[in-house]
């Protein structure tokens, strides 16, 4: 997980989900139907859009060092399709809802959620570096890009 600097709160308030839950309204709920709401909503996110990213770009398994860093990884959606493909994730999001959210569920599949500073990101670290519909909603994308590429292992 990573934490916030570049993006607006305020796009963030209803993260993708079944009942346009409020963040704090889909944080609120027990652990149990947390879990089992946040695994529908996944199931009806790939619905909607017919597949996730992470099966959309037919990748293999893994490659590489099969480190891969999910960046603006919202409650984490594609970096589940990811590790059921064999990556070892990292999750990056700006927003501290979404990291919230993405600890609470991916904690209880078993992700390490730690915090870290987008500065503080490995350097020549993952072979894939997936960002799927989130560069648009940075306002100053270039240091992020150059950031995100720094973190790019040979052949990656």
């Amino acid at each position: 997980m990573i934490d916030a600097g570049y993006a607006a709160d305020e796009y963030w308030e209803h993260p993708p989900n079944l009942n346009r839950l409020t963040s704090a309204e889909l944080l609120a709920l027990p652990h149990t139907a947390f879990l089992h709401y946040m695994t529908a909503s996944r199931a009806f996110r790939e619905t909607i859009y017919g597949v996730s990213a992470a099966r959309a770009m037919d990748l293999p398994p893994r490659f590489g060092n099969g480190r891969a860093l999910d960046f603006g990884c919202g409650v984490g959606y594609d970096s589940v399709s990811l590790a059921e493909r064999g990556w070892q994730m990292s999750l990056v999001d700006l927003h501290a809802g979404n990291r919230r959210g993405a600890a609470r569920w991916l904690e209880g599949l078993g992700f390490d959620t730690t915090e870290t500073a987008l500065a503080d990101l490995p350097t020549k670290w993952f072979s894939l570096v997936l960002s799927y519909g989130v560069l648009h909603h940075i306002e100053n994308v270039e240091p992020v890009i150059r950031r995100l590429q720094n973190a790019v292992a040979v052949g990656g």
